[in-house]
């Protein structure tokens, strides 16, 4: 899920992106709480991502993981 959504940003506009925002901002959610609240084993990968954006909320930080992504 996380990299079919990375892909989508890169190959989409920021305004056409909605969809995979939100859906890594449901992942991001899940990420944060199987790590922080039930003390579960993640990838690095994903742990730096839910360490990285977790205001997925904001226009910002949509913004800059847009960007990143593209990049």
């Amino acid at each position: 899920m996380y990299r079919a959504a990375m892909t989508q940003l890169r190959m989409a506009t920021l305004e056409q992106s909605a969809d995979a925002l939100n859906a890594l901002m449901f992942l991001q959610e899940v990420v944060a709480t199987a790590l922080w609240k039930f003390n579960c084993a993640v990838s690095k990968e994903l742990e730096g991502f839910a360490r990285s954006y977790d205001r997925l909320d904001t226009h910002e930080d949509r913004k800059r993981l847009h960007s990143e992504a593209r990049s």
